[in-house]
């Protein structure tokens, strides 16, 4: 028996888990050695009941009073939570359970277990002091964050969510993730996330538009977390911003590109736009057609405008000049206009170079390529119809 007490004992220890019995018949209670080291009392201390539940912080002792009372008064079992502060004036929780003992109808004892649990409680006060933060930080988000069980149907759903789409938390939540997309896409969303689950691939992003309760129709960016358990899909998390303004103001972008792609492709002159790391964004026909290049507008984009540059130089009549004067216009970055060049082939070209800037920031550049022969020969011929007719009067007059 002394060594079953040992390693009971021991046992206790480890778990902090103490033992305790209270006599109806003479009034005594018993406590393990646990019991005593987890109130930090020496062993060889009588208590008594009145002691006992005086250990019990005071925001806990009615309670304790009132699982005790009913325990003796209708036998029910007792296993609740509680906070103590112990002799040496620490304050540890604790798990108490308590149960009967009876001899027929009368009951004559109360006993049960007494789990120092401070560790496992602090533990969960910070998880949930945690969590606290985490929701909080997820309802005061700018995004929705949504997630969704297995099947689809919305589980959770933060508070921005309902701004948005016009339904309220409860009607979003167990509504099926697709059921407010756009009829239209619903299709490519369902494909899309198909094979995100099939191919088990983390993340993704895919816009779509959602129709809101009132019947608005807006766009949404959504980044989809797959969640994985035993090699199956499990739902996801998702978090979606509305990015109808943006949609809004790309489709404006559109039109307004549209239209300058319009004009540039007929303007009487070559043009071509370069970006601030050299690359040509934009080009019309012209351009290639007046440097005679065996190729489509749409085959300079992305093309690196020093190449571009060693494709056409050999045509000017002075290409270490054309060279030259390039780099020191990209250098300063000042606008130019009118300047003439001389090809080989006789014709002259008015060169204008315009930079693009955007709150100080260098987009890139604008050239402007525009043969003027003709207007070079016109020029010539009315010089040379000045001349002769000045000639012709000052013979006149001579005569």
């Amino acid at each position: 028996r002394k060594n079953l007490e040992i390693f009971l004992d021991e046992t206790g220890k480890m778990a902090k888990v103490g033992g305790w019995e209270y006599s109806l018949i003479n009034d005594q209670l018993y406590w393990t050695p646990e019991t005593y080291r987890i109130h930090e009392l020496d062993f060889d201390r009588p208590i008594t009941v009145h002691e006992g539940i005086n250990y019990y912080h005071p925001d806990y002792r009615d309670k304790i009073q009132q699982v005790i009372n009913s325990l003796i008064e209708t036998g029910e079992r007792y296993d609740i939570k509680a906070k103590i502060v112990t002799a040496k004036n620490n304050v540890k929780w604790v798990r108490t359970i308590g149960y009967g003992e009876w001899k027929g109808d009368r009951l004559i004892k109360i006993k049960g277990t007494f789990q120092d649990i401070t560790t496992q409680q602090e533990t969960y006060e910070k998880l949930q002091a945690r969590e606290k933060q985490y929701r909080e930080l997820v309802n005061t988000a700018q995004d929705i964050i949504y997630r969704t069980d297995r099947e689809g149907y919305l589980v959770f759903i933060n508070a921005i969510g309902p701004k948005v789409t016009g339904y309220s938390e409860e009607e979003l939540l167990g509504m099926y993730y697709l059921d407010m997309v756009d009829p239209e896409y619903r299709a490519e969303a369902v494909n899309w996330y198909k094979q995100q689950a099939k191919n088990k691939q983390s993340t993704s992003y895919l816009e779509f538009p959602i129709i809101t309760k009132q019947g608005h129709r807006k766009w949404i960016g959504q980044n989809v977390q797959l969640s994985i358990i035993n090699e199956q899909a499990d739902g996801f998390t998702a978090i979606a911003r509305d990015i109808t303004e943006i949609k809004q103001a790309e489709e404006q972008l559109k039109q307004t590109s549209s239209r300058l792609e319009t004009l540039i492709e007929n303007l009487h002159a070559g043009v071509l736009v370069e970006n601030q790391e050299g690359q040509v964004v934009l080009a019309n026909q012209h351009f290639c057609d007046l440097f005679y290049l065996n190729c489509s507008n749409k085959d300079l984009i992305g093309y690196d405008c020093k190449d571009l540059i060693g494709k056409i130089k050999d045509q000017f009549a002075n290409s270490d000049q054309f060279i030259e004067d390039i780099g020191e216009l990209i250098q300063y970055r000042e606008k130019k206009v009118s300047e003439e060049l001389g090809l080989k082939d006789g014709r002259t070209i008015e060169r204008n170079f315009i930079p693009i800037n955007y709150a100080e920031e260098n987009l890139g550049h604008l050239w402007q390529y525009r043969d003027i022969s003709n207007r070079k020969e016109e020029e010539q011929e009315l010089l040379k119809a000045k001349e002769e007719a000045e000639k012709a009067s000052k013979a006149k007059a001579d005569f």
